[in-house]
């Protein structure tokens, strides 16, 4: 009987457990009998990291990997049979998530063969940036501009990187997308070749979420053509009505360009209150509206050559001088012809105006209308139109219009303006008629039809058509008048009898067309005439024969319309006449 002592190691749950086994028994020589394994150990463990033992054999029995193992990766002790780690850097789960090695236990009664299965338990590996990375941006480049990607990798598929910027980000120049790794520029202004700097160290950060990496990013800074920069100009002084003319350097006496480039202007608006002449020195000329005063700008940009600079703003300040006042055209009315029209202030000055806005006042106004009305203009606009003692006017028929025009200046107490036309609506109205008062003369007794005279008759209105007739006075309907004209005539000359009514004293009217009437008095003086005598008589028409000559026979009488007239007699041929040798007369005496 022998007793056998051995010392055993067992893995468990990371605990290693040794226990000593005391064997009673007979003992045999035979060779080493060992099993197939199976043991895991982490991915990038560190060199003698345990691994594992393959089953004992006796205290003779030596250990030796013969197969599997051509990376390296581990070790066996020849003695104990432990298996460690050799090399960390050949154990990694996403190239090799396991190793099948063939392990030989050897003693002097002979050898046995295991197959030991090693399983790679995956750890999260930490990412890594590319080294010696490197981009370059034009200085000036706008905001937004991709610099370049940083380039990282991890060797856990699947895992998500994020990039950061930790350190050499001078003025916040960079930005970098934490999912892309895009670098791109933040701040251009900062961004500038002759200012520097010219060349940022970057450290770049990269993280999966548990492990990161570090690394430095160069971003070299090229140099560009910089822009102009264009400053505001002015105010420059100028006079209303006037050209302001600035001479070179003008308006980019202010203007600069960092690379020292040579500048010109070009105009990007003109004034809103008048014209702009810019040229390329920078010299202007301005002309101002006619009339403005006030604040004017106009605004340009520089050119270097190559890139327009900022807008700029030039401003103009255009003092004021007095200018005069503006008289505009007037309307008025109606009003009729028989009306006066009155208007109060501001009247005429009520639509003028002034560019300093001076207090207006009328300073001169014609007193006569175009057609014949007296005008009276206040100083303060006012007026009155007085239409009724122009012809012109008073001719309108009713229902007639007819545009007056009369004319006025304004003053605002320096200078004149032009004249201005204010123009009246005047209406027509029916006008009375006018006859006048005459007196004319006719022999009594003249013929009917005979003409006495024609009132002299009018009507202010245009046009109107006048109706005469005889109202009054006309005694034994002596006379007629002509409707249409006017004329008198004689109607019944037995009613024309100086003697008996030797003045007619006539009512007459002349009416037109409206119904309006006039009346006159006409008098007819009676011419009078001499009345043939009538009633011839002899008192005594007997006489005896042979009585001599100048006996009487008798004695002629005779009467006459006509008092006081005398009478004279006078034998004359006619009828009966044959005896007139016979006789004679002598005064009123027929004798022998």
């Amino acid at each position: 009987m022998k007793q056998t002592l051995f010392k055993k190691r067992f893995v468990i749950s990371g605990f290693i457990l040794f226990l000593l086994v005391s064997v009673v028994g007979t003992v045999f020589a035979a060779a080493p009998v060992i099993n197939d394994q199976t043991f895991n150990v982490a991915e990038n463990s560190a060199t003698g990291t345990f691994v594992g033992d393959v089953d004992p054999a006796d205290s003779a029995t030596t250990y030796a990997i013969t197969a599997g193992n051509s990376s390296g990766a581990f070790a066996i002790n020849p003695a104990n049979g432990d298996i460690t780690v050799l090399d960390g850097t050949q154990i990694d789960y996403e190239t090799t998530p396991q190793f099948i090695l063939t392990v030989e236990a050897t003693n002097a009664d002979g050898s046995d063969t295991a197959t030991i299965t090693i399983d790679v338990i995956n750890v999260n590996d930490a990412p890594e940036i590319s080294p010696n990375q490197s981009f370059s941006v034009a200085e000036n480049s706008p905001s937004g501009t991709s610099v370049g990607t940083v380039q990282a990798t991890d060797p856990d598929p699947g895992n998500t990187l994020t990039y950061s910027i930790i350190a050499g980000n001078t003025g916040n120049a960079f930005m970098i997308n934490p999912s892309t790794g895009e670098i791109q520029v933040q701040t251009s202004s900062v961004l500038n070749y002759e200012i520097g700097p010219t060349t940022y160290d970057l450290i770049i950060s990269v993280t999966d979420g548990g492990l990161s990496d570090t690394d430095v990013v160069t971003i070299n800074v090229t140099d560009a053509n910089d822009p102009p920069v264009a400053a505001d100009d002015g105010p420059y002084a100028a006079v209303e009505d006037t050209q302001l003319v600035v001479a070179a350097t003008g308006v980019l006496v202010n203007d600069s360009d960092e690379d020292g480039d040579g500048l010109t202007t070009v105009l990007d608006t003109q004034p809103a209150n008048g014209s702009v002449t810019l040229n390329s020195d920078g010299s202007f000329t301005y002309s101002p509206d006619p009339g403005f005063d006030g604040t004017d700008t106009f605004t340009y940009h520089a050119n270097d050559g190559t890139d327009d600079s900022n807008t700029a703003t030039v401003t103009i300040s255009v003092s004021g001088t007095n200018d005069a006042p503006t008289a505009n055209d007037d309307i008025f009315g109606p009003v009729d012809e028989d009306s006066i029209l009155n208007v109060s202030a501001p009247g005429v000055l009520g639509n003028d105006t002034d560019p300093e806005n001076d207090p207006l006042t009328v300073d001169s106004a014609t007193t006569s209308s175009a057609q014949g009305a007296a005008v009276s203009v206040n100083g303060d606009g006012s007026f009155s139109y007085d239409p009724t003692g122009a012809a012109a006017l008073q001719a309108l028929p009713q229902g007639g219009i007819i545009t007056d025009t009369f004319t006025y200046t304004v003053t605002d107490g320096s200078l004149l303006s032009a004249s201005a036309t204010v123009s009246v609506t005047v209406t027509g109205v029916n006008d009375t008629p006018m006859i006048n008062d005459d007196t004319f003369s006719v022999t009594e007794n003249a013929a009917n039809g005979t003409s006495v005279g024609t009132p002299v008759s009018s009507d202010p209105d245009t046009g109107d058509t006048l109706t005469f007739s005889i109202l009054s006075g006309n005694t034994g309907n002596a006379f007629a008048i002509n409707s249409a004209t006017g004329e008198v005539t004689v109607n019944d000359n037995t009613a024309l009898d100086f003697e008996t009514n030797p003045t007619f004293t006539l009512g007459i009217q002349a009416e037109d067309v409206a119904g309006a009437t006039g009346t006159a008095t006409i008098t007819i003086n009676l011419t009078n005439v001499n009345d043939a005598p009538t009633d011839i008589a002899l008192n005594d028409n007997t006489v005896d024969e042979n009585q001599p000559a100048g006996t009487l026979v008798g004695a002629f009488s005779a009467t006459d319309q006509d008092a006081g007239d005398t009478f004279s007699y006078a034998l004359v041929a006619g009828a009966g006449s044959t005896g007139n040798g016979s006789f004679q007369i002598a005064g009123d005496q027929l004798q022998t």
